[in-house]
């Protein structure tokens, strides 16, 4: 139930931060699109696919890059920081395979 919620929640959450970034900060002018494409997020409930779109630096912008991703100053990291704190914490308290064995059980990873 909580990962139907993620699901819902926040690819909606995602969408807004992007609409926002869709305008250049200095000059307002609405940027170019380069692609749409998705990113995987990983959660302990499961994973949520979110949208993460790219777009053309404004001319008025000088940057080495000719475009950028908002999802990557959204999140830097594809994965919760619950979901890590708990790999990590499960890791250093058994060995690699039973690790492995006990999220495997408890949480939805796929190989």
């Amino acid at each position: 139930m909580l990962l139907k919620l993620q699901q819902e929640i926040v690819p909606a959450q995602c969408a807004a931060y992007c609409a926002k970034r869709a305008c250049c900060p200095c000059c307002g002018r609405k940027l170019r699109g380069k692609s749409r494409g998705q990113i995987r997020y990983r959660t302990v409930f499961g994973d949520v696919t979110a949208p993460s779109p790219r777009f053309h630096h404004c001319q008025c912008h000088d940057s080495p890059a000719r475009t950028f991703s908002p999802m990557t100053e959204l999140l830097p990291s594809h994965v919760a920081p619950e979901l890590l704190w708990l790999e990590t914490k499960w890791a250093s308290l058994a060995s690699f395979g039973v690790t492995a064995d006990l999220l495997k059980d408890v949480l939805p990873i796929s190989n």
